[in-house]
């Protein structure tokens, strides 16, 4: 199951989405701190400032509201919505983005490098190998993604997070 922090700012409150491993291990921090009520994030971070914090927050909560990135396409950068991006596969230190068009594009980001630039409302990793954007998933059987023709695979460590952000209800009864 997928759990949020809440964190309140001067625009109001906003919730980010962690791993179920990283939300244990903060309820435990704040569980053995002497004073949990005084605890803060960047306390849990080892060695971030409150500041330093803020800063990637503000970062975190800007990049959640964009629509886009801009990738440089010979002498010019390229505007990439990423409502157009179905999934993500790595090819190497390179990755391959596979477009609501059926264009591919080959960008010089490993995987990694690409994921911290995408919308975590959209997008879920879901293998070492490939990240999707969630609104085109048509229907998954076993540790496969369908996603139109294409048969994307789960790995066992995703498959938990996947599920859980999927919303899964259960089975239909005729």
């Amino acid at each position: 199951m997928e759990r949020y922090l809440s964190v309140e700012t001067v625009n109001g409150v906003f919730l980010i989405p962690v791993s179920e491993c990283l939300y244990k291990d903060i309820v435990n921090y704040l569980e053995d701190s002497a004073h949990p009520e005084v605890a803060s994030l960047s306390d849990f971070c080892q060695g971030g400032t409150n500041e330093d914090l803020s800063e990637q927050l503000k970062l975190w909560v800007a990049r959640e509201q964009m629509n886009s990135i801009f990738v440089k396409d010979r002498d010019y950068f390229k505007r990439i919505d990423f409502d157009t991006i179905r999934w993500i596969e790595a090819s190497g230190s390179y990755c391959r983005l596979y477009l609501r068009d059926g264009s591919k594009m080959l960008l010089s980001f490993n995987l990694r490098e690409l994921a911290v630039h995408l919308p975590v409302r959209l997008f879920i990793r879901v293998h070492r190998s490939y990240i999707v954007n969630i609104t085109y998933i048509d229907s998954f059987i076993g540790n496969r993604l369908c996603i139109g023709d294409h048969r994307i695979p789960v790995s066992k460590q995703h498959k938990r997070n996947v599920i859980a952000r999927l919303n899964v209800l259960g089975s239909v009864k005729d």
